[in-house]
């Protein structure tokens, strides 16, 4: 059985490492977290890491990859790693695994094999050219500290073929338990009523940070051109730019029609009694919240960047747009909306594209490819 660390530094991403870390425990293998803070969870999850008979850690690092403070991080992740001999480390996240390649290269001379999970570039066709500048060539140096890649869409995957990984693996992301989303049972009118949108409008829906990347601005843009009265767009998720949006409706005319709902836990619920999945991102590694959509049975109207790319087709899954494409939104909009028959097909093909991402194939296929690492360094 194996000794594994995981590091990683977004609170986001420990919603998705806990299924594996509770697969990796059944299997009997030891594991211990190493983590910057816990910011954005809740006790619940914290216990539920104890439970597991983790061994929870902290490094003092900052998500910020110029802070010369880092330096501290860097070694508190040497002692951990020093003084313990796992067999494997599973690190997440750019800032993090940086700095968790750094500290292990004694580890790795003595047979630590080291796994970093990309859960994205920032260099992707497309992105802006600083991102080349920046992050590319800090990527491919710091692959030669590392034994393998994990990467969560193809576009990454070809490129880090390129890198000095001795290995470079395709995974279809973190996880995400369908059931939840196909089987869920609601209430449409109650739970219509709740969150203020009318029975007889048509629901367009969203899950995001309000900042840049997500790009909700676009259909807010897209609805104030509309303005149909019985069309509304509910929004989950907290970010900087949730004045500036709000003030965007208020200016369109569209702010009875616009729900901003904040952080929720009844996401599958409402993509239940949305008719519409909206997805305009600027840049996914993935996109969990367009497959969480897709689950429920929804047509998707997404854009059509890096990693969306793998699982979203024009005419199949609903409509793919270009992220700053207006005119392509209002028109993909309209026809969905006027189309039940064609909603209705998109969902049903949805529903089966999004079975490729569930929990139980990427539980096995990320611990195959940890566990394939520790076997051929013996």
């Amino acid at each position: 059985m194996c000794k594994i660390l995981i590091t990683a530094t977004n609170a986001n991403v420990y919603h998705f490492l806990v299924p594996h870390i509770e697969n990796f425990i059944l299997h009997g293998h030891s594991v211990d977290l190493a983590c910057t803070n816990l910011e954005g969870y809740d006790q619940l999850l914290k216990n539920r890491i104890k439970k597991l008979n983790v061994n929870l850690i902290y490094v003092r690092l900052k998500r910020n990859p110029f802070k010369f403070s880092n330096i501290i991080g860097i070694k508190d992740l040497k002692k951990i790693i020093d003084g313990k001999k796992y067999d494997v480390i599973w690190t997440n996240e750019p800032v993090m695994s940086i700095a968790t390649r750094l500290a292990a290269i004694k580890a790795r001379k003595k047979g630590t094999k080291v796994v970093y999970m990309a859960h994205g570039f920032h260099f992707f066709n497309g992105a802006p050219l600083v991102n080349w500048l920046v992050y590319y060539p800090i990527e491919r140096f710091m692959s030669k500290f590392a034994d393998s890649l994990i990467t969560i869409n193809k576009e990454d995957f070809e490129r880090g073929k390129n890198f000095s990984f001795k290995n470079v693996h395709y995974v279809h992301g973190v996880g995400l338990n369908t059931k939840k989303f196909r089987e869920v049972s609601v209430n449409r009118g109650e739970k219509r009523a709740e969150i203020g949108v009318p029975l007889e409008n048509m629901m367009l829906f969203s899950v995001g940070e309000l900042g840049s990347r997500k790009n909700h601005e676009i259909v807010i843009d897209a609805l104030g051109k509309i303005k149909e009265r019985k069309l509304s767009y509910v929004i989950c998720g907290e970010g900087v730019l949730e004045h500036h949006l709000k003030k965007k409706c208020e200016m369109y005319g569209i702010l009875d029609n616009v729900k901003f709902l904040g952080y929720r836990r009844d996401v599958a619920e409402l993509c239940k009694v949305a008719d519409i999945y909206v997805f305009p991102s600027q840049r996914e590694g993935l996109g969990i919240g367009a497959l969480e959509g897709m689950a429920s049975g929804l047509p998707l109207i997404s854009s059509y960047v890096n990693g969306i790319r793998d699982y979203t087709e024009n005419y199949k899954t609903g409509f793919t747009v270009k992220p700053h494409d207006v005119n392509g939104f209002i028109k993909a909009i309209k026809e969905m909306c006027d189309d039940k028959i064609f909603r209705e097909k998109c969902g049903k093909y949805n529903m089966e594209i999004a079975k490729k991402f569930d929990i139980c194939n990427t539980k096995k296929e990320i611990s195959d490819v940890l566990l394939d690492v520790v076997s051929k360094g013996k």
